[in-house]
C-alpha cells in the first residue's frame, strides 16, 4: 500500500505555487484562479477541476434544505475539453441539480471547518454511479473520480475546490487528498483575496436579518408580491428591501442577482 503522507517534493511544489500566486496581479480573478487550478492539476495529476464560492443564505436545518441553506455564488472551471464549460453551465443553470446531488450534500454537511474528501468517503460507488451529476455531466465528459476540498472563510461563507480524474485511471488516494487539503488550507489568504475582489463577502456581511430572509425568496423566482405575502410585509416595504439588496451586490435587476448566485442563470 502506498503511503498517504505528503512528500518533501510535494511541499516544495505547493510552496512554489503559493509564491507564484502571491506575485499574481490583483484585480484579475480569472487569471489567479486559472493559475491555481492549472498548477494543482499538474502537481496532483488530474485533468481539470473547479473553484467556487458558496454562502449560507438561509437556515437550512430549520427549513429542511438538502444543502443546509448553502448556495453557490461564483464558479470557475478549468478543463481541457472545449465542450466541458458549456455542459457545466447547462447543468448549473438548473439550480436544483445542486440540491439533489449526493456528493454536494455530503461536502456541505461538514461546513464550518476546513476539510478534504475522497469521493468514496462521501458516497458509495452505487450512489455515485446512479447520481444525476455523474450520469448527466461527469460520465459524458469522461470523468471517473473526483477529489473535493472546502475552506471555511467564516460561518456563512466557504470556498470549494474539486479536481477530476479520467475514467479508467487510478482513483485518487490519501496522499493526493492530503496534498489538496494542505494547498487549500495554506492558501486561505488567496481565497479571501478572490472573494474580496469579487465583492461577494462584503455584501453578504452587510445584509440585515430581514435581507438575509428575503434573498433566497428572490432567488427562488417568486414575485415581490409573493415575497411580501410570505413575509407578512407590505409590498412597498418589500420593494425597499429588494432595492437595498441590489445595491449591496452592485446589480440592477433580478436577472443580474441570480447570475451572481446561480451559475449559468445569465
Amino acid at each position: 500500500m502506498k503511503s498517504g503522507r505528503v512528500r518533501a517534493q510535494d511541499w516544495q511544489a505547493l510552496f512554489h505555487l503559493a509564491g507564484d500566486l502571491s506575485d499574481a496581479p490583483s484585480g484579475v480573478v480569472e487569471g489567479g484562479l486559472h493559475l491555481l487550478l492549472e498548477r494543482l492539476c499538474r502537481i496532483i495529476g488530474t485533468r481539470g477541476g473547479y473553484w467556487f464560492s458558496g454562502a449560507q443564505v438561509m437556515n437550512g436545518k430549520a427549513a429542511g434544505d438538502l444543502l443546509c441553506g448553502w448556495r453557490p455564488t461564483y464558479t470557475f472551471l478549468s478543463d481541457p475539453e472545449p465542450s466541458a464549460e458549456e455542459m457545466w453551465q447547462r447543468w448549473a443553470a438548473y439550480a436544483p441539480n445542486y440540491l439533489f446531488d449526493p456528493c454536494s450534500q455530503a461536502v456541505i454537511r461538514g461546513y464550518g471547518q476546513h476539510r478534504a474528501f475522497l469521493r468514496r468517503q462521501l458516497v458509495d460507488d452505487r450512489t455515485w454511479e446512479h447520481s444525476a451529476m455523474f450520469n448527466e455531466l461527469l460520465r459524458p465528459l469522461g470523468i471517473g473520480d473526483r477529489l473535493n476540498a472546502a475552506f471555511n472563510v467564516r460561518p456563512d461563507v466557504e470556498v470549494f475546490v474539486g479536481l477530476d480524474r479520467n475514467a479508467g485511471e487510478r482513483p485518487f488516494g490519501v496522499r493526493e487528498r492530503e496534498m489538496l487539503r494542505a494547498a487549500i488550507e495554506g492558501l486561505g489568504w488567496f481565497h479571501r483575496r478572490m472573494l474580496s475582489e469579487l465583492e461577494l463577502t462584503d455584501a453578504i456581511s452587510t445584509l440585515t436579518p430581514r435581507e438575509r430572509q428575503m434573498l433566497p425568496l428572490l432567488l427562488s423566482g417568486r414575485s415581490e408580491k409573493q415575497i411580501a405575502r410570505a413575509l407578512g410585509l407590505a409590498v412597498y416595504t418589500t420593494n425597499f428591501y429588494v432595492a437595498r439588496i441590489y445595491r449591496k451586490f452592485h446589480v440592477h435587476s433580478r436577472v443580474e442577482l441570480m447570475a451572481l448566485w446561480l451559475p449559468g442563470s445569465k
